[in-house]
């Protein structure tokens, strides 16, 4: 079987309240180990470069949310960690999202299942925002 995986990113943006913000997403899918992260680092380097925004990881299309994956992609958030103060890892896998809850490895990331969870977990930083404007 062959493993590979595809990356697609872009910005979306999402109102909250009255504050747009501006979303960079990737997606991942396909298998997921450290063979098919190769080179990821450099690539990720590259998206962050050219866009700008909140980052959303999205891992929903994954096809081995295993230990293996967890394991490969545990390096992966650690880089996006120092260059990111806050991200978000949406995924439909209540393990990966317990796991990425639990680590204490990962700090500053918030996992979530879908676009509804990520609009009412920036829904406080919207009202700061509002009233410091």
């Amino acid at each position: 079987m062959s493993q590979t995986i595809a990356i697609d990113y872009g910005l979306k943006d999402l109102q909250v309240n009255t504050v747009c913000y501006k979303l960079l997403i990737i997606e991942f899918s396909g298998i997921v180990n450290h063979e098919t992260l190769r080179g990821m680092p450099a690539q990720l380097s590259s998206i962050f470069h050219e866009l700008d925004g909140t980052l959303v990881i999205d891992i929903r299309g994954v096809k081995n949310p295993d230990s293996e994956f967890v394991r490969a992609f545990t390096n992966i958030l650690h880089g996006i960690s120092e260059r990111f103060a806050r991200y978000f890892i949406m995924t439909s896998e209540r393990k990966v999202y317990n796991w990425i809850l639990n680590s204490s490895k990962l700090r500053d990331v918030d996992p979530i299942m879908n676009f509804e969870d990520l609009k009412k977990e920036l829904e406080l930083d919207s009202l700061i925002r509002e009233f410091e404007l």
